[in-house]
């Protein structure tokens, strides 16, 4: 894999070398009008080369980099830090918050990064219904709880069919639940019914799209024993696991461990979750962990996160690294997107 990665870094250099215009002119706010040529109409052959290293390196054994972006669905991208193809290439799977509504705008560009092997997924989540489904019920008291699993299904049904409507790649589906410990018992049919009509919605959705890439992101140890087995099978490629409020390193590891000693998921596919700094939060709360570097600067998420992929872990793999709300990485100076950038290079160049 080493190997791989160095040589894909020698083609992006050899690429780069071809443009005249740098990175940081992409973001100027106007433009003069002048049609630079693009690498591949310059050199069509080093760009197809490039593509197949790209390609073969991301098939074959590394850790996954998933990037969540919060596009403006119904209109096409109106600036670089909105474009799927500003991106680094590197990148295995861009993940859009918005999936309906699209502008032809982001399907053209969804086809264009699938070239240089990335893959475009989507996400819903379970706690997005519920929550309408509160505010239903608060409005309209005398609505039933058949008539809320009616509208849960409805719910799921919809967003699962925006994967063949856009021709997307996969999806991944997002259940957060709560402490099992905390439920009493007259509210554990009302529990299990409502995980029950989300999951087996996805799992047989699953069945019917083998090709598809399919990933659970939350808290696995928050499923019942009987429904965990929707996430021990082939049916989730990765078990994302929610860790958006780590303070430090070693929070990472307690909820790997809890997904897969106490929700028993699969150990071969856990992938972490960090979030990207906002550039308008001088207390540095979003993003960030409670630890200190030797500077005495708080500890970036995203870099905290990359870091702790490459310890050791005898019990389970530690797959990958899902970065949020990776728009706000766009915005530098010097080089666009320079933490996932930091975050990719720390994760997949190292020796292993």
């Amino acid at each position: 894999m080493n190997r791989t990665i160095k040589k894909l870094l020698i083609s992006v250099a050899a690429f780069a070398a071809l443009a005249t215009t740098a990175c940081g002119d992409w973001i100027e706010p106007e433009s003069l009008g002048v049609q630079t040529p693009s690498f591949e109409e310059r050199n069509p052959e080093l760009y197809a080369r490039y593509l197949e290293e790209l390609r073969a390196y991301k098939a074959g054994d590394h850790k996954l980099v998933f990037a969540t972006l919060n596009n403006t669905a119904e209109e096409a991208p109106s600036h670089r830090s909105q474009h799927l193809t500003s991106l680094p290439d590197s990148v295995d799977f861009i993940v859009l918050n918005n999936p309906d509504n699209l502008h032809s705008a982001w399907t053209k560009e969804m086809a264009e990064v699938r070239r240089k092997g990335t893959k475009v997924l989507y996400t819903f989540a379970f706690e997005t219904y519920e929550n309408a489904w509160s505010k239903m019920v608060e409005a309209d008291p005398s609505l039933t709880e058949q008539q809320g699993l009616a509208y849960f299904s409805e719910c799921v049904a919809a967003d699962l069919a925006l994967c063949d409507k856009y021709g997307y790649d996969g999806l991944i589906f997002g259940y957060s639940g709560r402490p099992l410990i905390s439920i009493r018992g007259s509210e554990m049919p009302v529990y299990r019914a409502r995980q029950y009509a989300f999951l087996s919605a996805v799992s047989d959705w699953r069945a019917e799209h083998e090709q598809a890439f399919v990933a659970f992101m939350g808290r696995p140890e928050n499923l019942l024993d009987e429904y965990v087995a929707m996430l021990t099978d082939s049916s989730c490629d990765c078990i994302i696991v929610d860790t958006d409020n780590a303070a430090n390193q070693d929070y990472l590891t307690i909820k790997a461990l809890d997904a897969v000693e106490k929700a028993g998921v699969p150990s071969d596919r856990i992938v972490v979750t960090a979030l990207e700094i906002r550039p308008d939060d001088t207390d540095k709360i979003f993003g960030y962990y409670g630890t200190l570097d030797e500077q005495g600067n708080k500890l970036r998420a995203v870099a905290g996160a990359a870091e702790w992929m490459m310890q050791p872990s005898p019990g389970y793999t530690r797959a990958g690294l899902l970065v949020k709300d990776v728009e706000n990485d766009y915005f530098n100076r010097q080089r666009v997107y320079p933490h996932l950038r930091e975050a990719i290079f720390i994760m997949n160049s190292s020796k292993n």
